[in-house]
This record gives C-alpha cells, structure tokens and sequence, in this order.
C-alpha cells in the first residue's frame, strides 16, 4: 500500500478548516474530517494566504489512489 502526502489547512482565528464550496469557491468546516486536502503544499498554502488572514497547514499521509 502506497502513501502519498496531502495537506489540510486551518484558520487560527476561527478554527475551522478550509474545504471547497461545489461552486469553485472556499467553505469552511468545524471538523477536520470535514475539511477537504491539497495534494500539494504550495497549493494549500496559496490558497491559505488569499483567503485567510492567519492559517496552518497539517501534513498528513493518505494512501495512493
């Protein structure tokens, strides 16, 4: 089984974690199992800095499609 990294990103103030809205905007969700994942980090982190004000970004490992 192959494991390949992904990343969540969450907003410090709020504390909720960035997912996609179906309408190609930004949503945000209160639980991580919620949140949806970039496959890469420079994407997440883009992503982060254009909407949020102050942000994290979690690595995790999921496996390989």
């Amino acid at each position: 089984m192959a494991m390949v990294p992904a990343f969540i990103v969450q907003d410090i103030e709020s504390g909720l974690f960035m997912a996609a809205d179906g309408e190609g905007g930004i949503d945000y969700r209160p639980l991580v199992t919620q949140a949806d994942h970039f496959d890469a980090f420079d994407v997440a982190e883009e992503t982060a800095r254009d909407n949020l004000n102050r942000w994290v970004v979690f690595r995790f490992y999921r496996e390989a499609n």
